[in-house]
């Protein structure tokens, strides 16, 4: 069954605090085209939020324990990380959390949490990708 379909928050009517947490196992192999899927069901789940007191919105990716199975080329983890945080998926939930519906939402943090065996994400170009792919919520100065 499709993860839109299992998904859904509107029964959270009081949610102040959405964390969601997303751990990759394993490297996907770069055979594969695309090497990973867009997060679709992230504005899924976004959009069943009722709750008009949400004011925080966390995701973290977790790459940790992949040391062993995922090469340490920043570039190639930053291209997996955008496949994944896909342009139109972005845009669609960039919209959709600059609504009136989470008008509350004071600060959206997205984020790559890494082990510390040589696996790590370049600061800069990360930010850079999120500004680039959320520039609403950068503009308003919520966006972490």
């Amino acid at each position: 069954m499709p993860a839109e379909k299992c998904i859904d928050m509107s029964c959270n009517t009081k949610l102040r605090v959405l964390r969601l947490g997303l751990y990759i196992r394993r490297f996907p192999s770069p055979a594969y085209d695309p090497a990973i899927s867009e997060c679709t069901w992230f504005h899924h789940l976004l959009s069943t939020v009722t709750s008009k007191e949400l004011a925080i919105i966390q995701f973290w990716v977790h790459l940790r324990g992949l040391c062993a199975t995922m090469p340490t080329d920043a570039s190639r983890l930053l291209a997996m990380l955008a496949a994944f945080f896909s342009a139109p998926v972005c845009t669609d939930v960039d919209v959709l959390l600059s609504g009136k519906q989470f008008a509350a939402v004071g600060t959206v943090q997205i984020g790559v949490l890494c082990d510390n065996h040589g696996l790590v994400v370049d600061g800069e170009r990360w930010g850079a990708l999120l500004a680039e792919r959320f520039p609403l919520l950068d503009k308003c100065g919520i966006l972490r």
